[in-house]
């Protein structure tokens, strides 16, 4: 399942869901390496944690680039088994059958002598290069509309109209209007914002901050860290990291909100169950030394 994930992964080009995972891979192995037994001081133990770090990443980024190649393949591959061209999810032009790249298909698992060409459909940049793919308009946009009602928000329903408008100040034209009324602001902090006003962005704060601090403080100070906590902590995590580039676990139902809330309660009491033990054993030794 893991693999087949990783594919779905590649295949939608997220930008920001692999990034994410990049960071939450990286932050994973430190902890675990960090935490795990060894005969290393602290400075080797730090040292030897980043090591692993780094290499993990390298090895997921070097499976994920090959991985990608070999896809990248497949339209023409189809295309040719099936003897039909097609178009690729943007309506631009059929992919080609034209040998620009030759590649034995042996190489692939599959029919040997057959030339076809490798697809290069993936990570395109909108907004000619626009790593964020025009996100910062819409965020301009976003605190233009928070500034209408900062206090108490808009509410979800009420950020539309007024966005539109504005990205059309800004833009001079209507480019990314349908991007906001279908995708909303891109950001769930900035849509928490214009949403329910600082009130709200406070309340949900202070919600947050109060598991990650509990969890944090357990990762610290417990000798031997709980798998499952660390897990719950890594998936949440991923949500809170990929939820800057889009607006999915809150004002609306979807996978996204379910595996959020569901993860986040989790990790809620799994570290909070584990912080009260730790601070239960400090008071009492605090009171046994007087």
């Amino acid at each position: 399942n893991i693999f087949i994930q990783f594919i779905t992964l590649i295949l939608t080009s997220s930008r920001s869901s692999y990034y994410s995972l990049l960071i939450v891979i990286a932050i994973g192995v430190l902890v675990f390496t960090f935490k795990s037994k060894s005969a290393f001081g602290l400075p080797k133990k730090i040292c030897v944690s980043l090591a692993l770090s780094v290499i993990t990443l390298f090895g997921v980024i070097t499976v994920e680039n090959t991985t990608r190649n070999y896809v990248s393949y497949l339209p023409s591959v189809i295309a040719e088994l099936t003897g039909k061209e097609f178009e690729n999810n943007a309506g631009r032009d059929p992919y080609s059958l034209k040998p620009t790249v030759i590649m034995s298909i042996s190489s692939m698992g599959g029919i040997a002598n057959s030339d076809f060409e490798k697809s290069d459909v993936f990570r395109e940049d909108a907004d000619d290069g626009d790593f964020l793919t025009g996100r910062n308009y819409i965020w301009q946009a976003g605190i233009k509309v928070w500034q209408l009602s900062p206090f108490f928000g808009v509410t979800r329903e009420g950020i539309a109209n007024p966005g539109c408008r504005f990205l059309v100040e800004i833009l001079g034209n209507h480019r990314h209007n349908v991007n906001l009324i279908n995708g909303g602001l891109h950001n769930i902090y900035l849509t928490i914002l214009a949403s329910s006003g600082l009130i709200g962005f406070l309340t949900i704060a202070l919600f947050a901050v109060r598991i990650l601090f509990k969890c944090i403080y357990v990762f610290v100070f417990d000798k031997e860290i709980d798998k499952f906590l660390l897990f719950s902590f890594l998936i949440s995590l991923l949500f809170f990291i990929s939820e800057f580039f889009e607006g999915r676990i809150l004002y609306q139902v979807n996978i996204f909100n379910v595996l959020f809330w569901i993860y986040l309660g989790y990790l809620s009491a799994l570290s909070g169950r584990r912080y009260d033990e730790l601070m239960e054993v400090r008071r009492s030794q605090k009171e046994f030394l007087g």
